[in-house]
């Protein structure tokens, strides 16, 4: 092992002590004692946030000390494990068990029968078995950014929106349209609409809410994703570079650039 500069050192006690933190923090989330002693859901939301960023701050600390060409020796960070899925899936599991029960009663909800709602457990899991450990986006983290949620019928706004407080006509079935409007923890708004079951036999309020729930939940996987692939498109900043940032000076990794 090459005999690392003071510099260098510094960055591998940063990422040992990093580590250790983080292995606390892992085991304390993973932990029943979570949601007891963290009961506001948005503080558990920022800790989850934490723990992420926590994660990608040793994950670059590391690249750095690869490229020092030093062996890394850190603590184990604690694995999520079935405990925090099942903590993360517990509506997922909710919507698939009502899911099944629905089709066993004979429903004929396309949302449903077509719907990714009854395979996202069986999918992270499949993926969690066979995926290689490369960043990602995870149904945990997509959770875990949802701040508040709001539902009401499309009849609810027309009644709201109405100076005369006209109800629509029955025929028009605007009570069976369930929306959904999850804001997340940076303020951003997603709308989720499900449109009701083809027979008003067949509706039920709460799967109306779950389904549009998961229409909403949808929209937010492929923003994680690009904010995910915009992270690690980002160059890490080299000591060289920074060195020569400090120092006024051009980038070594950028000589030659645009000759």
């Amino acid at each position: 092992m090459n005999q690392l500069a003071p510099h260098q050192q510094r960055v591998v006690d940063e990422k040992r002590e990093l580590d250790e933190k983080l292995h606390k923090l892992s085991a304390f989330i993973s932990s029943e004692k979570f949601t007891t002693i963290v009961q506001d859901e948005a503080e558990r939301a920022r800790l989850v946030c934490q723990e992420e960023t926590m994660r990608d701050y040793s994950a670059i600390l590391a690249e750095r000390i690869e490229a020092f060409g030093c062996a890394l020796t850190t603590l184990p960070v604690v694995d999520p494990g079935p405990d925090s899925l099942e903590r993360g899936f517990d509506r997922i599991h909710k919507v698939q068990e009502d899911a099944l029960l629905a089709v066993a009663q004979g429903s004929n909800d396309v949302d449903l029968l077509c719907g990714r709602t009854s395979f996202a457990v069986p999918i992270e899991q499949e993926i969690q078995a066979k995926a290689s450990k490369g960043p990602r986006v995870t149904p945990f983290e997509v959770e875990a950014h949802i701040r508040s949620e709001f539902y009401f019928t499309a009849e609810q706004g027309v009644l709201g929106e109405s100076e005369l407080g006209t109800r629509p006509a029955s025929w028009t079935n605007l009570d069976q349209v369930t929306i959904c409007v999850l804001i997340l923890t940076n303020g951003t708004k997603i709308v989720g609409v499900n449109e009701g079951p083809v027979s008003r036999e067949n509706f039920k309020a709460d799967l109306g809410r779950q389904y549009a729930r998961q229409k909403a939940v949808d929209q937010i996987w492929p923003l994680l994703g690009f904010r995910l692939r915009d992270e690690l498109a980002r160059p890490v900043l080299t000591d060289a570079d920074a060195a020569a940032d400090l120092a006024g000076t051009p980038r070594p990794s950028q000589e030659g650039v645009g000759n």
